[in-house]
């Protein structure tokens, strides 16, 4: 029998469960002051992920498994997908 274990997190505090354990271990919060127009029309309290470095990881994911589907949802249901 073959058993299979993984875990991730992806959040502001971390790309990965350890990334996001020492975060917290150190007190660090993901929460800091958001400017994009194109979200609220006000600076804005919030966490939110680095994008930028997020489509790096999932492109480098992509070149070793090119079949990768990648699926972001939210707690309202919404989902994307590509």
């Amino acid at each position: 029998m073959v058993y299979f274990r993984s875990d991730n997190i992806i959040s502001s505090l971390g790309n990965t469960t350890k990334e996001n354990f020492d975060s917290m271990a150190s007190d660090r919060i993901g929460i800091r002051a958001i400017d994009d127009h194109k979200i609220y029309p006000h600076i804005f309290p919030a966490s939110i992920i680095d994008e930028v470095r997020l489509e790096k990881e999932f492109d480098n994911i992509a070149e070793i498994y090119p079949t990768t589907v990648k699926l972001l949802s939210t707690q309202n249901g919404l989902c994307y997908g590509s």
